[in-house]
């Protein structure tokens, strides 16, 4: 079996202060000569918000990483099997979630 990465002693508590929304800003700038209508402009600046917001976790998520490991020279089988637990949990929120609306009566 691939051996997981193994974390930093101190990252929760360093992790708490660093990955923090107010120290990831993410902008995202469109030409405004774009031959575009006002609504679509506008309809694209609102999906580029969430865009901006979804960068801004991703961020905040690579400095958790960078603090939590020692390094990101992994071999790729202990890549594989990092992805693999993530894929798996992703999928266990996503089961958790769809059943949290369920009992809500939105689905």
């Amino acid at each position: 079996m691939t051996k997981r990465a193994e974390p930093n002693p101190d990252w929760q508590a360093r992790m708490d202060t660093v990955c923090q929304p107010e120290n990831f800003q993410v902008y995202i700038q469109v030409a405004t000569t774009l031959p575009m209508t006002d609504k679509e402009h506008a309809r694209l600046t609102r999906k580029l918000t969430l865009v901006q917001r979804y960068a801004q976790h991703m961020a905040m998520n690579m400095a958790k990483g960078t603090i939590k490991y020692p390094t990101d020279d992994y071999d790729l089988d202990t890549w594989l099997v990092e992805e693999a637990d993530d894929d798996v949990d992703a999928t266990n929120y996503r089961l958790l979630r769809l059943d949290a609306m369920r009992s809500a009566g939105l689905i």
